[in-house]
């Protein structure tokens, strides 16, 4: 989902999100992150490095050295719910509770002023638990396109719940039947072969048989490694945008 490269015109120099689903959600989201004084150091964020985090599924934060959010993608506004370890509070990313160690506002810092890490890389990681879903994990790197005088850095976040693989592609890139897609995607999201027969109605037999061609159409023989193929192809990119 493209943001548009207008809400970043010197005009007005403030980064502008796409909206929210909600107008009630969506005016104190944009009255907490616009900061005008920043601006100069988002300008490389445009429209087009936006559009890209979206269609690899992730949600991009680009923040100052006191975890100041001046812009962010479309997933990443997304992402700032009520049920979120993620949230703005007084236009800063943070993290809610602050349970993990170390925290996102220590690796922010260290980020953005490009401070040496203890491993020696320039980037670091961070996994955010959730209540009744998988957690959300980070990776806090520096910002190098930033303008000078300005350090920052960014925040990318990756939740495991928003993906999904995309049918017409699995039947693109493997030649599979729409049965045989249906049940690829379906074991990619971590479904049991007896709640998926459940659901369509079918027996497991039958899901046993296309998945033995969905195996041998993607030269693949155990459902680890169908599964490690389907998250690493192209077709996670399809409905990767919120």
């Amino acid at each position: 989902m493209r943001v548009p490269y207008a809400a970043f015109q010197p005009v007005s120099r403030r980064p502008l999100f796409h909206p929210l689903p909600s107008p009630r959600r969506r005016a104190p989201m944009r009255a907490a992150v616009r900061q005008p004084a920043a601006a100069d150091a988002f300008d490389a964020f445009d429209a087009s490095a936006a559009s890209l985090a979206d269609a690899v599924g992730a949600a991009v934060f680009a923040v100052d050295g006191d975890s100041l959010v001046l812009s962010a993608n479309a997933r990443a506004v997304a992402l700032c719910g009520a049920d979120s370890p993620l949230c703005l509070r007084g236009g800063r990313l943070v993290q809610a509770p602050p349970h993990a160690t170390p925290t996102l506002a220590a690796l922010v810092r260290a980020a953005a002023h490009e401070q040496a890490y203890a491993s020696g890389e320039r980037a670091r990681y961070l996994c955010l638990a959730r209540l009744g879903r998988l957690p959300l994990t980070l990776r806090v790197q520096p910002w190098p396109r930033a303008a000078a005088g300005t350090p920052c850095a960014l925040v990318i976040a990756c939740d495991p719940c928003s993906r999904c693989v995309s049918l017409p592609a699995l039947r693109q890139l493997f030649g599979l039947t729409q049965a045989e897609a249906a049940l690829a995607a379906a074991l990619a999201q971590g479904a049991p072969l007896e709640a998926i027969a459940a659901l369509h109605g079918v027996s497991v037999n039958t899901l046993k048989t296309h998945l033995r061609h969905v195996f041998g159409k993607t030269a693949t023989k155990r459902q680890g490694e169908l599964i490690a193929l389907l998250h690493g192809s192209a077709a996670m990119l399809e409905h990767a945008a919120p």
